[in-house]
């Protein structure tokens, strides 16, 4: 399915949020995600379904000094 990553339209075969961070090579246990205006986070991510066209951001936490 088609769908916006990070701004860029890209093809997936993920159907969850949590296959897609995994395709894109991206820590689900550091990642926030905003789907089409809806946050989620941690175990969030492993049940929510992605759709055809969804626009999806992904934010990488990260601490340090």
């Amino acid at each position: 399915m088609k769908i916006v990553y990070n701004g860029a339209e890209v093809e997936t075969s993920a159907r969850r949020l949590a296959e897609l961070l995994s395709e894109k090579g991206v820590d689900a246990a550091s990642a926030l995600v905003d789907m089409d205006g809806t946050v989620a986070v941690g175990t969030a991510l492993a049940r929510q379904p992605l759709r055809a066209g969804a626009h999806v951001e992904v934010f990488r936490l990260v601490s340090g000094g």
